[in-house]
C-alpha cells in the first residue's frame, strides 16, 4: 500500500505497508484487510487513515403499479 499524493502533503508512492491478509466480506459486510507496517511505528509523527462510506440508498418516490403489499 502506498501513499496517493491526494492530500497534497505527502507525495505519491511512500510505502505505507505490506498487505497481508484479506479477509474478504459480503453485500453488507465490509472486507478487512491486515497490513504489515511499512515503518517503525513508534517514530511517527503523522499519520491519515481515509475511510469511505458509501451514501445511503435513498428509499424510491414511488411503487411499482403491480406490487401489493402484505401485512
Amino acid at each position: 500500500m502506498v501513499t496517493t499524493g491526494q492530500d497534497g502533503i505527502y507525495p505519491p508512492g511512500l510505502n505505507v505497508g505490506e498487505v497481508v491478509e484479506v479477509k474478504k466480506g459480503t453485500a453488507t459486510t465490509p472486507h478487512t484487510i491486515y497490513l504489515k507496517p511499512g515503518a517503525h511505528l513508534n517514530a511517527l509523527s503523522d499519520v491519515a487513515v481515509l475511510l469511505y462510506h458509501p451514501p445511503q440508498a435513498e428509499k424510491p418516490d414511488q411503487v411499482l403499479p403491480n406490487v401489493e403489499k402484505k401485512k
